[in-house]
């Protein structure tokens, strides 16, 4: 026997039992068989029943990776999981696998906050918790993206206290000479913070490169979805390239860092050059050749025959 769940909720059953058996109701709910009631019978037994089945919340899958500060995976790390605004709601736990993945199926709708439980030997690189949303219908793939959670560590002994919560972002300036990159003092730099990619909504921070040609911004929490880095090169000057391991190459001049936390962002290039730069290639003398003497071939007059 099966019965449709009205829109109301309820449906009655009505059935003689001809044997000993048990009711039991399924709901099927996103796609999932779920259990809510059973009604045991005995033979003959006229049973009449209103099922009541209540909404179901509807859930969401979060996932996410741990690795080290090379972005190898980490395995055998605990994750935990419950409502942000709750201390006291379900805990959810999670082990990351063999390439330091994790994933939790079926969370209730709502704002999640995620944390690492932290190994002897191992620092934070990244903040060790993240309050990350979850949505109806959200579903895990194994492959990151900008939704996904990531905490990332590298290893230090002793285990050291963090420093003050912030992302940093670190690099250097080059100028591109004839002789070849040369780091370049006292060039202006700028981050930016903004809500979508492309927008730069207000500047943050300004510095200067230092006398080895290296920059470093430390940018405190609340944490925005985009962080952008821009050089501006002195009168005469023009970026020509820009490296950016962790970071998007937006132009030259400018490198974005999606969904920062806390965490480091090093090794960014800024490499600039003189607009009118001609590096002239070197005229190359050939080494002159001896002309070899031509030293004649000397032939014998022979002697006449006869009698003098």
């Amino acid at each position: 026997m099966q019965g449709i769940i009205q829109p109301a909720n309820r449906r009655r059953l009505h059935i003689v039992a001809l044997g000993v058996l048990t009711l039991v109701a399924l709901l099927l709910v996103f796609g999932q068989l779920t259990t809510f009631a059973a009604i045991p019978t005995s033979p003959g037994e006229d049973v009449s029943s209103v099922i009541n089945a209540a909404p179901q919340q509807a859930t969401g899958c979060k996932e996410g990776w741990k690795v080290d500060d090379q972005h190898v995976g980490l395995p055998g790390w605990t994750i935990h999981a419950r409502l942000a605004n709750d201390a006291n709601a379900t805990e959810y736990t999670q082990m990351t696998d063999g390439n330091g993945y994790f994933k939790f199926d079926d969370l209730p709708e709502g704002s999640y906050l995620f944390w690492e439980e932290m190994q002897t030997g191992w620092a934070p690189v990244t903040s060790p918790q993240f309050i990350s949303p979850v949505a109806a219908g959200d579903i895990c793939n194994g492959v990151y993206d900008d939704g996904d959670i990531r905490f990332k560590n590298k290893q230090a002994t002793p285990t050291p206290t963090p420093s003050t919560e912030g992302t940093r972002i670190h690099g250097i300036v080059y100028d591109l000479t004839c002789e070849g990159l040369v780091p370049m003092p006292d060039v202006l730099l700028e981050t930016w913070r903004s809500q979508l990619p492309d927008d730069l909504d207000f500047l943050y921070q300004t510095k200067y490169s230092q006398a080895d040609g290296s920059f470093h911004f430390v940018l405190l929490p609340p944490y925005p979805n985009y962080d952008h880095t821009l050089v501006f090169p002195p009168a005469g000057y023009v970026a020509i390239a820009a490296l950016a391991p962790e970071g998007t190459v937006v132009a030259p001049d400018h490198i974005r860092f999606d969904n920062p936390g806390w965490e480091w962002f090093d090794d960014n290039v800024f490499i600039l050059q003189e607009e009118d730069l001609i590096c002239e290639t070197p005229t190359v003398t050939p080494t002159p050749t001896d002309t070899p003497t031509h030293t004649p071939t000397y032939t014998p007059t022979p002697f006449p025959y006869g009698c003098i």
